[in-house]
C-alpha cells in the first residue's frame, strides 16, 4: 500500500512538473516561433564556419556540429526554465578535449550572447594556445 502511495506521489510530481515545462516553451520558445527562429542570429554567427552544420533540433535544444579531419567541435544550445544555456565542447585531436559553457537569462539580447561566447572563446584559444 505504501508503495502505491509514493508511485501516485511521484506521478502526480512528474505530470506538474511536464506541464510546467511545456508551457515555458510554449512561452519561452513556441510563440518566438522555434528555436531556429529565436535564436536565428547566434545559430548564423555559429554555422558561420564552412564546415559547421545544424545537426539536431527539438523544440528545447539545438545541436550545431563542426566536423574536420582531426577535430570535433559541437556547441549545444538548451532552452531551460529561466535560461538558455550554450556548451562547447571540442576534441581537438592531439590537442584534447576542452568544454566551456554559458547560462544567460532567456531574454538576452543575441549580440550580446554573442560576444560574450566569442571573448571567452578567444580568450581560451589564447591560453591554450
Amino acid at each position: 500500500m505504501t508503495w502505491i502511495i509514493v508511485l501516485v506521489i511521484i506521478g502526480i510530481v512528474i505530470y506538474f512538473f511536464l506541464r510546467d515545462r511545456d508551457k515555458m516553451l510554449e512561452n519561452q520558445v513556441d510563440n518566438f516561433g522555434g528555436m531556429k527562429n529565436k535564436y536565428s542570429l547566434l545559430i548564423e554567427w555559429l554555422t558561420s564556419d564552412p564546415k559547421a552544420r545544424v545537426t539536431k533540433m527539438t523544440r528545447d535544444h539545438i545541436e550545431i556540429s563542426c566536423i574536420y579531419p582531426s577535430s570535433v567541435t559541437k556547441f549545444l544550445i538548451t532552452e531551460n526554465f529561466s535560461s538558455v544555456e550554450i556548451d562547447w565542447i571540442s576534441n581537438l585531436g592531439v590537442m584534447g578535449n576542452h568544454k566551456l559553457n554559458w547560462s544567460f537569462p532567456n531574454n538576452t539580447n543575441q549580440e550580446q550572447i554573442i560576444e560574450k561566447i566569442g571573448t571567452d572563446l578567444q580568450n581560451y584559444e589564447n591560453r591554450i594556445f
